[in-house]
């Protein structure tokens, strides 16, 4: 049985598997939502002999070569996952940020990474146990508890759907990076669904209070401050809670009334940090820079940030990314105010967090307590922001959908990468 939690995001997929039976820990994924087709197979890295074999398994998640045999896909081409698929030579797919009308749980590309996480996680778990690849003819049967996430506005539409998507029937993944294919059969036997935003609600709770009072610090950084007597405790028991999940296609803000998930209130921002990265990109490429896609952009601008050989060259990436940044916080900051003019009189505490929240901070987070002071006035300057760094916010849905897994685990101290 595989427990897991994943959260499909328009940028990277971020999930916690384990194996009760065999796993002390979760084991956490972190991989771009991406995939490049193969049209015919011409696979780069062929594991065949057992140290390549070993190689292949210290990275297993974006190193694959899959193809599917499931309701939920129609391409039968092989595909390569994540990190390889973005470096590649062939064209890459990614969530279309553009396209705002469909549905993220409609599109092929969500299940082409879920089911191949989890065919890699019970792939990992037979090599774990018995040192070799499966036989000629043999598939591996893989039971899943699976949790994951949809925009608000899907989640109130389409949850229903999307859970029997998974759960009406078995999904078959081949893997192709070995000398014979690899088949992985993957049974949903239960499924749980939470809206972006409000699955990270559940990690942050089971934090407990230290990790509210490092947030409380920045918090007084910022120029804000709490109003005498008020202390962390009495932030970790708010029950008016506003979330601003700050992603790449959209920005959720999530809303908890008597700790009770609002979906009538709760709002979505079809407008990501991912936009900010497209709109860059079109001006970069209009000045001829090599960067042609997000996905490329966001990978040299964290390469630059450890290589110094490479940070001269990417000034300009990230000059158009600092000015998109700007377009992109008024808009954050205008309907941070719709929001609270709608739930903002029972609201405690707002928290901004997600995957784009940390690049967005130095603009985002002033425009934010402007926005609480043109609603409340003055007296904003004592309402909580509590801004958390991308370096672990991002992994906050990810960490609420696996405490959320079908008879999974219930202890915040089972997480990993928090």
């Amino acid at each position: 049985m595989i427990n897991a939690g994943i959260d499909v995001g328009n940028g990277y997929v971020k999930a916690l598997v384990k194996n009760p039976d065999m796993d002390k820990k979760a084991q956490a994924v972190d991989i771009p939502s991406a995939t490049s087709t193969i049209s015919s197979r011409e696979a780069k890295i062929e594991a065949k002999d057992e140290i390549k074999i070993k190689n292949f398994f210290n990275d297993i998640y974006n190193l694959m070569e899959v193809s599917f045999d499931s309701p939920m896909i129609t391409e039968t081409d092989h595909a390569y996952i994540g990190l390889r698929a973005v470096r590649s030579a062939n064209p890459t797919e990614e969530f279309n940020l553009r396209e705002g009308h469909r549905s993220k749980s409609e599109t092929e590309l969500s299940a082409k990474l879920m089911l191949s996480v989890l065919a890699g996680k019970a792939l990992s778990d037979y090599w774990a146990k018995n040192k070799k690849l499966p036989g000629e003819g043999e598939t591996i049967p893989a039971k899943v508890r699976l949790a994951f996430s949809l925009p608000i506005s899907e989640y109130v539409e389409k949850r229903d759907t999307a859970i029997q998507n998974y759960t009406s029937s078995p999904h078959i993944v081949h893997i192709h990076n070995f000398d014979r294919v690899v088949t992985v059969k993957v049974d949903v036997v239960s499924a749980r669904v939470m809206p972006e935003g409000a699955s990270a609600q559940f990690a942050i709770a089971a934090k407990g209070e230290k990790f509210i009072e490092a947030m409380i610090k920045d918090m007084y950084s910022n120029g804000l401050s709490l109003p005498e007597g008020i202390t962390a405790a009495d932030i970790a028991s708010a029950q008016g809670i506003i979330g601003i999940d700050i992603g790449e296609g959209t920005v959720n803000f999530p809303i908890y009334q008597d700790l009770m998930f609002n979906a009538d209130t709760s709002q979505t921002l079809n407008k990501g940090y991912g936009h900010v990265l497209d709109a860059a990109v079109a001006n970069l490429e209009s000045k001829g820079q090599p960067y042609h896609n997000r996905k490329q952009l966001a990978d040299a601008l964290e390469n630059a940030k450890v290589k110094p050989l490479l940070r001269a060259r990417a000034r300009p990436a990230f000059e158009a990314v600092n000015d998109e940044i700007g377009i992109f916080v008024k808009d954050v900051a205008k309907k941070c105010r719709d929001v609270l003019n709608i739930a903002g009189g029972l609201a405690e505490v707002i928290y901004v967090y997600g995957g784009g929240a940390t690049p967005v901070k130095d603009k985002l987070y002033p425009a934010l307590i402007d926005a609480v002071k043109t609603v409340f006035g003055e007296d904003g300057a004592s309402f909580p922001i509590l801004y958390l760094d991308s370096r672990y916010s991002r992994w906050l849905n990810r960490d609420g959908l696996y405490l959320l897994c079908d008879d999974g685990p219930r202890s915040a101290e089972d997480l990993t990468n928090v």
